[in-house]
């Protein structure tokens, strides 16, 4: 499984690197050409071959980012390499599979299921698990989290992918026109139970279903209630005597029973 996600990575990775380096080469060449200078002057100026210097203008070259920074110093312009923070990270810890298996299994047939969906515009990134209902044209957007971190921002993150979601791949099979709810999947722990007392009315305006009709609507045993969050608790609670889970419960920590929240 992480594998597999650092592969799909690294190949999203090089086509990304592949596209900004022909567009740093097309930004090179037109300033080169605009102060009528020839390949080889700017590739003297900058310490690097004629050849790798064609290279990079024409998009083929992985040069370094210190070459980089010498043709623009060259050219007389500045190189920017900024990081833009999404909504979150790709990375997730060793507890979420096993929740997302736990919704998987009590989930009804109404209800299809996509894992890992990608979404651009408006917000970049990755929708942990995406339902849609047929029958009533709905989508959900799932997010688990074994241990929330600075709720304000989790929130955030949360609604700006739903917003996303119709202009996915996900959204043109529902027809772009899909009501799209949130749906906060939590592990039931101490800390975590103690959210809800603390920013109750918070926790209520962004997800106001209660967790019973949620959990409901996810097996079929009630019509969906709309944005809500739903608990999880893991099945053997055996540590070992550090405190830590038992060898092997790791895997099997979220074949799990629903919990009112």
């Amino acid at each position: 499984m992480v594998v597999h996600r650092r592969s799909r990575l690294r190949i999203e990775a090089a086509r990304r690197a592949e596209g900004i380096g022909r567009s740093a080469g097309e930004s090179f060449r037109q300033a080169r050409e605009d102060a009528g200078l020839p390949q080889r002057r700017v590739a003297d100026v900058a310490g690097l071959s004629h050849s790798h210097y064609a290279e990079v203008e024409a998009g083929t070259a992985q040069p370094s980012l210190e070459a980089l920074l010498s043709i623009s110093l060259a050219l007389g312009g500045e190189l920017s390499v900024r990081f833009h923070p999404g909504t979150g990270p790709r990375i997730r810890d060793r507890h979420q599979a096993a929740m997302v298996e736990a919704v998987l299994r009590v989930l009804d047939a109404t209800w299809s299921h996509f894992v890992e969906v990608p979404v651009y515009r408006p917000a970049s990134g990755v929708i942990d698990l995406v339902l849609a209902e047929r029958s009533t044209n709905h989508l959900v957007a799932a997010e688990f989290q074994s241990q929330v971190q600075r709720l304000e921002q989790q929130i955030r993150w949360a609604r700006v992918k739903a917003d996303s979601l119709p202009f996915s791949s996900i959204g043109a099979v529902a027809g772009g026109e899909a009501a799209v709810d949130r749906l906060p999947v939590l592990r039931s722990t101490q800390a975590n139970r103690s959210i809800p007392e603390e920013f109750e009315q918070t926790l209520a305006s962004a997800y106001p279903a209660r967790s019973r009709d949620v959990a409901a609507g996810l097996r079929g045993e009630g019509r969906w209630p709309g944005s809500g969050i739903v608990w999880v608790v893991r099945e053997g609670s055996r540590n070992s005597p550090d405190g830590r889970p038992a060898a092997g419960r790791a895997a099997r920590a979220m074949t799990a029973e629903w919990i009112d929240g």
